[in-house]
């Protein structure tokens, strides 16, 4: 999925997981692994994610959702987070507002415990696959700057907070705000097979 510029779009999971991506990004939405994982490719751009936590302390243990860019790997069992992937300065940002998220070199690095832990309100920077340690950052300023430079991305996640999602039209998985116009892309019916989007 690709935004253009002044567009954002909003892909909604089964569980309630949301992924609010910004303008001039793609992301690709890869299938659930055997494990009912479920993993997000950031190719370019800016993503705010929120991923609904498990109740069960064995659910909880386990990672349930993955954002992969080059050279970084994020598992998330439930948490709050943004991550900016500027490609052509291969440099990676996440800050963490809620939760914990896992960062790693490799899928298989992030598997066997080779990890940098975010807690809230910290925030990782890596660029060339070299990860600088994590810094706290302030929130608020945080988030006055993302209003700032995403408008369109966060009067989609504002208006995403006051309207229930069965209140869309023809929902089918994702909406796309183009300078102020709703408008729904319909996703592949294999993507949205199983409960998937």
């Amino acid at each position: 999925m690709i935004t253009e510029e002044k567009q954002s779009a909003r892909l909604i999971y089964e569980d309630g997981t949301e992924v609010v991506m910004s303008e001039n990004s793609a992301v690709t939405l890869e299938p659930r692994d055997q494990d009912g994982v479920i993993s997000t490719k950031l190719e370019q751009g800016v993503v705010k994610t929120q991923v609904i936590p498990k109740k069960s302390k064995l659910q909880q243990k386990n990672f349930r959702f993955l954002v992969k860019t080059k050279g970084v790997v994020l598992g998330v069992r439930g948490t709050e987070f943004w991550v900016q992937y500027d490609s052509k300065a291969d440099e990676v940002k996440v800050n963490t507002l809620e939760g914990k998220v896992e960062a790693a070199k490799t899928s298989n690095d992030l598997q066997r415990g080779v990890t940098v832990a975010l807690n809230p309100n910290f925030e990782l920077r890596t660029q060339k696959g070299n990860f600088d340690s994590p810094k706290p950052f302030d929130p608020t300023g945080f988030s006055k700057n993302m209003q700032s430079q995403h408008r369109e991305m966060h009067q989609m996640i504002v208006q995403s907070q006051n309207r229930p999602v069965s209140d869309l039209p023809g929902f089918q998985g994702s909406q796309i705000r183009n300078e102020h116009i709703e408008r729904e892309k319909n996703l592949p019916s294999e993507s949205r097979q199983g409960g998937e989007l």
